[in-house]
């Protein structure tokens, strides 16, 4: 393999096809995550948990799969143009959709003596964050860039580069792997907190690489590595900009840039979290912010960061606490407000804590966050957009079939556009509109919509089908009757006007029904005065009961079924009770409360 001496920064860029083509076809390209955490050996089964964005709302499932990859915390997949999964890798191996190796890539990872640690048949690849999948412009190939520790030139780990293999569809459908090679770095990288950027012109990649604190630093470094990914050639510089990070930060926390590409954002155990400007055009970083964290993450090593879907937000999770900023605040780190603190709820059967580490934002709007090590459970920010405690922290939502680790995919925001007005040898484009919906679970009349247009729209027209509009970018709209009702939303910038439409089901439940499927579950009465009675036939199935009111707030919970629910002390009105399984169903059934 051909060596290439260079200072580090990738770009990608191909082709002079429509750029609104390319993200409309960029746009699922993260519609479905692979996740898991297990690994049978006498019987080569891989246990996986499938996230899956391609509908309305998650869809989860868990799945043994017969010599599948092993996946713990380097995992990534990437979807085709219509979010069908093409293929994934563990940072050791690639692997189609339909579960088999790609020629050529068996064994991506190859370091010598030293590959059995880094991709050892039972654990797959041991860094999160360390592997970005990128689709070149108007092609139907794919950049996977990845780091690895290489013990045999390095001592005390690190790496000296970045690992580079494409991977392609031909003319009948078939993945192959064209082209590997190895992007040598002037000094050490960190083996994750990779994050990735469209470049200004809307068709390159950015990829920015942390330097890792080597002995050669005298263990702190403040410099990162810009790589300029252009189809098959890259160009690289450094940044010098920030607080210094350690050696002993190896391999924690997480990076991201906000969606519209502007900031960047990093969290690490003892440098804490740091927020740049980033400058898409050039690949600088500029104006340095530094916000010291001391909690009980600088021991525990759990740590993430996401931004909002609109890029007013930023959550930190740190082991046991998860913190908010607002991005327009006037003084950002005076702004933190934690939303969420760890509740104490342990992992069912082995009792394990299950608290804050990586956060990811998913095409449903959502910032998802894994729990440290092998956990059956995550955690939700259901609405990240809203301020504070309104944005709704779901701990331990679901309980599902098999564990996840805490490394989730880590995917840039595909669907981001060039700069306007031409800078960057880009060009202006108008907006593509696109819009995802969800029922509020305490109102089910009360429908929340989410903007997910590409290309920088500055502004929203929403027409929510019965009469009533919005200008709102992510608006919520409380609808009078039950129905089907066409939703439009027509979205603008300098360079023109798109328009999607959509139709959104809304259905009210009655005061006597259940939402969704109750499974043989039974309120009675209901409406309710006195006291509410359950009936299931299979009451050691339900883990956790909740009686929550009309404002979110929890009157009533239990960890099991019970037979009956005292409700005479409480005021008059609508409440919805919880029950989840330990299939990880949850019931939500709407109770009336009166005198």
């Amino acid at each position: 393999m051909r060596p290439i001496y260079v200072s580090l920064l990738l770009l990608l860029s191909w082709g002079n096809s429509s750029l609104c083509a390319q993200i409309s076809q960029d746009s699922l390209r993260n519609a479905v995550w692979i996740s898991g955490y297990g690994y049978s050996q006498s019987t080569n089964e891989n246990y996986h948990v499938f996230f899956d964005f391609r509908g309305d709302s998650l869809r989860l499932d868990s799945q043994i799969i017969q010599n599948s990859l092993v996946l713990t915390y380097t995992n990534n997949s990437i979807c085709d143009s219509a979010g069908n999964l093409l293929f994934f890798s563990n940072g050791c191996s690639i692997m189609d959709s339909k579960y088999q190796l790609l020629e050529g890539a068996e064994r991506i990872n190859k370091t010598g003596d030293a590959q059995d640690y880094i991709c050892d048949e039972l654990q797959g690849g041991r860094y999160s964050n360390s592997l970005l999948i990128l689709p070149d412009y108007n092609s139907h190939t794919f950049n996977i860039i990845y780091t690895r520790i290489d013990f045999l030139t390095i001592a005390g780990g690190g790496t000296d580069r970045l690992y580079w293999a494409k991977v392609a569809l031909n003319e009948r459908d078939e993945l192959e792997v064209n082209f590997i090679d190895s992007i040598i770095i002037d000094t050490f990288l960190y083996t994750g907190n990779l994050a990735a950027n469209r470049h200004g012109n809307g068709k390159d990649w950015w990829v920015v690489a942390p330097a890792y604190s080597s002995e050669e630093t005298l263990g702190k470094d403040s410099s990162y590595y810009m790589l300029h990914l252009s189809k098959d050639h890259y160009s690289i510089h450094k940044n010098t900009i920030g607080v210094s990070t350690d050696r002993y930060e190896e391999s924690t926390g997480e990076a991201a840039f906000s969606p519209d590409g502007t900031k960047y954002a990093r969290y690490t155990i003892h440098a804490d979290l740091q927020i740049f400007d980033f400058d898409r055009c050039t690949g600088t970083f500029s104006n340095p912010i530094h916000v010291p964290i001391v909690d009980q993450a600088d021991t525990s090593w759990a740590a993430g960061v996401a931004f909002s879907p609109s890029g007013r937000y930023l959550y930190v999770s740190s082991t046991s606490y998860i913190y908010q900023f607002d991005m327009l605040a006037a003084d950002i780190p005076a702004s933190k407000t934690t939303v969420a603190v760890y509740d104490g709820f342990f992992y069912p059967v082995y009792q394990l804590p299950t608290r804050f580490y990586q956060c990811e934002l998913a095409p449903d709007g959502k910032i998802y966050v894994s729990c440290p090590g092998g956990k059956r459970t995550f955690h939700v920010i259901e609405q990240p957009d809203s301020a504070g405690m309104a944005c709704q922290v779901t701990q331990h939502k679901y309980i599902l079939g098999y564990p996840i680790a805490g490394g989730l995919p880590h995917h840039p925001n595909y669907r981001l556009g060039a700069l306007p007005g031409g800078v960057c040898a880009g060009a202006g484009f108008p907006p593509l509109a696109a819009f995802s919906w969800q029922a509020d679970t305490l109102l089910p009349s009360r429908v929340r919509f989410s903007d997910m247009s590409a290309y920088e729209p500055a502004g929203w027209l929403w027409d929510f089908g019965d009469g009533a509009i919005s200008a709102d970018s992510n608006p919520a709209h409380q609808y009078s009757a039950d129905g089907v009702y066409r939703v439009c939303l027509q979205v603008s910038n300098a360079f023109g006007v798109d328009t999607v439409c959509q139709w959104v089901s809304v259905q009210t439940v009655g005061v006597d029904e259940a939402s969704g499927d109750a499974n043989g579950l039974r309120l009675f009465p209901n409406p309710a005065s006195d006291v509410l009675h359950l009936d299931f036939p299979y009451p050691s199935e339900i883990t956790w009961i909740a009686l929550h009111n009309s404002i979110g707030q929890t009157v009533f919970e239990n960890k099991s079924l019970v037979g009956a629910i005292p409700v005479g002390h409480l005021p008059p009105g609508v409440y919805v009770l919880h029950c989840r399984q330990r299939n990880g169903g949850v019931y939500r059934v709407k109770v009336v409360v009166q005198r």
